[in-house]
């Protein structure tokens, strides 16, 4: 695994650096392009190289600040995200303060960004206020400073933005999700259900404010009612499946698999062509313990799209464990011939050809999945593969490992 690790590690940083390589001669081509200049440091920055990002961005500036009127968004969140990892703390409260008196507005909510994501989240509530300072309904400055107040549990904070956006755009269905969430995280169930039927009442069709009152009657305990939501969402949807397989998704995240199968199955006759309507059916047969069905959802699965493997390591499990290799072969097949260098379609081979006597072609193949991504099941399938058929050099899987 350490090896795989390695070897997968080895190759995001032979993708960033190809990419470096382009920006840099792009760069070199372009005459110096702020916009590829600020690029290029980003790259450097998301290869882990902020010392790097920043000599990049202040190449050819020297010391001398730049006009943040006049450089793009990317320059001052790549900045501001390099000085962080750095740890330097005092540079970044300067940038801060220059920009606060200096940029303009997106430039001070792209910092935010920035701050927000290397969290330094003061850091991003001052510059989103800077925002609001001067234009006191700035719709995405409003957003913002309405995640940052619930990210630091700032309750009346966040209540007052959201506040000030549905007196903007009250028709606006993501803000009364919003408007619940903080109420439900105060506590107060009975002002979330009232924010979220209005949500539901405002448009009858979306599925998103119906699976949040759902999951909140849910949470309360109010099965019935949960149920009459959700069934009511799937009679006033369009009848192309969504709207039920969101209801069973929900349904089977609250291990209420009975209900869920109802609801998959609903999504399933709406439009039996959809592989993911078919997979979640199968889970929740699955979970009510029906085996058999399970494995017939999840072969559909796999016959409607030949390339999910998830859907054809279940239904291959199934099967072996029913006892049923042949049935387990049929569905490796149709892997294989989508996905012929997949290391876990080998190892489901290996898997089929153990179960059916084969230690030799089980070994081969548990062999061929290990060369693929070297892993800890392969290398012991493969030793318990040539244990099992008295095959010779018993013990290289172990060694390799």
């Amino acid at each position: 695994q350490v090896e795989g690790l390695l070897t997968a590690a080895r190759g995001v940083r032979a993708k960033a650096a190809a990419s470096i390589a382009t920006l840099s001669q792009k760069l070199q081509a372009s005459g110096s392009n702020p916009t590829v200049r600020a690029e290029l440091a980003a790259a450097h920055l998301a290869n882990g190289d902020p010392t790097q990002a920043l000599a990049i961005l202040r190449e050819g500036r020297g010391t001398t600040l730049p006009d943040f009127s006049r450089v793009p968004p990317l320059v001052v969140s790549t900045e501001v995200g390099a000085l962080r990892a750095l740890g330097n703390e005092r540079e970044l409260t300067l940038l801060v303060d220059r920009l606060i008196a200096n940029a303009p507005n997106d430039v001070l909510l792209a910092a935010s960004d920035a701050a927000q994501g290397a969290s330094r989240n003061e850091a991003a509530t001052r510059l989103v206020e800077a925002v609001l300072q001067r234009e006191p309904e700035h719709v995405e400055a409003l957003l913002r400073k309405a995640d940052l107040a619930f990210i630091d549990r700032q309750y009346p904070q966040t209540r007052a933005a959201l506040g000030k956006l549905l007196e903007l755009d009250p028709d606006r269905v993501e803000l009364r999700l919003a408007e619940a969430r903080v109420a439900e995280a105060e506590g107060q169930v009975d002002a979330a259900r009232g924010a979220l039927r209005a949500a539901v009442t405002a448009d009858g069709a979306a599925i998103e404010p119906a699976l949040a009152l759902a999951g909140l009657e849910l949470r309360a305990g109010n099965l019935a009612a949960a149920l009459q939501v959700l069934d009511a969402l799937i009679k006033t949807a369009p009848r192309d499946g969504r709207a039920a397989a969101a209801a069973g998704q929900l349904l089977l995240a609250g291990r209420r698999a009975d209900e869920a199968r109802v609801r998959y199955g609903a999504a399933r006759d709406q439009d039996p062509a959809v592989a993911e309507y078919w997979f979640g059916l199968g889970r929740a047969q699955l979970a009510v313990n029906d085996p058999a069905a399970a494995r017939d959802s999840f072969t559909r699965a796999v016959a409607l799209r030949p390339d999910w493997l998830e859907a054809g390591a279940i239904a291959v499990r199934i099967a072996l464990a029913q006892r049923d290799p042949a049935r387990a072969r049929r569905i490796t097949e149709t892997l294989f011939e989508h996905l012929p260098q997949h290391p876990v379609a080998w190892l489901l081979a290996g898997q089929v050809h153990a179960a059916s006597a084969q230690p030799d072609a089980a070994s081969r193949a548990f062999a061929r999945s290990y060369a693929l991504r070297p892993t800890a099941v392969a290398a012991l399938s493969d030793f318990d593969a040539r244990v099992r058929g008295n095959l010779g050099r018993v013990e290289q899987p172990l060694q390799n490992w």
